[in-house]
């Protein structure tokens, strides 16, 4: 019987360094910026978030697995999250927790959209201005309800909102049934999504709840090996938008790429996350695949050639770890000329396969995709 390579063995810890390459294109802009490539202001150093990585791993997983029954991707584009959930109670033959409403007159409604602009009311209530409705999924504890009065109480709020709060939240908790919908829907969407497995996700919005579940892998922000450029470009093109540009000949788009740069993304699996015990090797498998392909199969016009170049995986023989995450981050190194163009540009060093030089607990797992094995 072959043994189970350690980077795949879901009951020990792993940490990872992914480095991949941007030519001429944007790994991550930022919408707060006109979508310019994220930097560090301080070092000039690249930054890509953590939810940008997860995106191509998921986009990954669906287009490999489309079909699967046991690879579903929870957080999709277009996809209503309570859907999904609603899907699942009904997977289950379960039946969601039944939303309170009340009728109230304008002006109250109006109050209580001012109190969820402000954050004071939690997204447990929500208002449908065209019916007059507020409704209440009921998610709310007694000890919750309890701690929203005393925090409504300096409000002076109208009396009329007061008690259709206090009335509409009349006998807050969970019942038994509830709570074991909950437990049981929470088990199917582990068993189910790999996301929701891997990452977590929240998952007790609406009122087909599932609970909340802490991803067994983290994916921490990456950022630049070295400080970058960024270039704007101006885009003419020959056709317009609008009606009344038709007399046009051309319109103008905008478009910020980095000539080159070389990231870095650090990670961790966790054998006791809430999730670890639905994980298996062939999820580990597809992750680590994930990290050396994604970008090679998420090419687009403003991402430029973005490539994976290693992935550096040290496994612990103990759960809990044998030595620190920093210490093994630190052991993948980047070197880059002041104005790097090519990977030719750089110097990376990674520590060999096999036993960690200082712990021969640490297990080191280097995965090249231009050269596999």
């Amino acid at each position: 019987m072959t043994e189970t390579p350690a980077h795949l063995n879901p009951k020990r810890r792993h940490d990872f360094v992914l480095i991949f390459q941007v030519t001429d294109g944007n790994p991550n802009g930022d919408p707060d910026a006109a979508n310019r490539p994220r930097t560090d202001d301080r070092t000039g150093h690249g930054r890509v978030s953590d939810a940008s990585v997860k995106r191509k791993v998921r986009d990954y997983v669906h287009t490999l697995h489309a079909d699967s029954d046991t690879h579903r991707i929870f957080i999709q584009r277009d996809e209503p999250l309570n859907g999904t959930l609603r899907k699942a109670y009904e997977a289950l033959g379960l039946t969601g927790s039944k939303a309170a409403e009340r009728k109230l007159a304008p002006d109250i409604l109006q109050a209580v959209t001012d109190l969820q602009e402000r954050e004071v009311l939690p997204m447990a209530f929500t208002v449908d201005e065209d019916e007059g409705l507020l409704s209440y999924d009921t998610s709310l504890t007694k000890e919750d309800v309890k701690a929203l009065f005393e925090q409504l109480k300096p409000q002076r709020l109208p009396k009329a909102l007061m008690d259709a709060l206090k009335d509409i939240t009349k006998g807050s908790g969970q019942n038994k049934v509830n709570t074991e919908n909950v437990g049981r829907a929470r088990e199917y969407m582990l068993k189910k999504y790999y996301d929701v497995r891997m990452f977590g996700a929240t998952m007790d919005t609406g009122t087909h709840k599932a609970g909340q579940v802490r991803g067994a892998m983290q994916v921490h922000m990456g950022r630049s090996a070295h400080p970058i450029e960024t270039v704007h470009d101006s885009l003419a093109r020959v056709t317009v938008t609008r009606e009344e540009d038709r007399h046009k000949r051309t319109t103008f788009a905008d478009r910020w790429t980095v000539p080159y740069a070389a990231y870095t993304v650090t990670g961790q699996y966790s054998p006791h996350s809430d999730a670890a015990g639905f994980v298996t090797s062939d999820d580990l498998q597809l992750f680590w695949e994930a990290l050396t392909k994604m970008y090679d199969n998420h090419r687009t016009a403003s991402s430029g050639s973005t490539s994976s170049l290693k992935v550096v995986i040290f496994t612990h023989e103990h759960p809990m770890g044998n030595l620190p995450s920093y210490a093994l981050y630190d052991d993948v190194t980047i070197t880059a000329t002041d104005t790097p163009r090519s990977v030719k540009d750089l110097q990376v060093q990674v520590p060999a396969d096999g036993p960690h030089p200082r712990s021969p607990k640490v297990t080191v797992t280097v995965l090249d995709p231009a050269n596999p094995s």
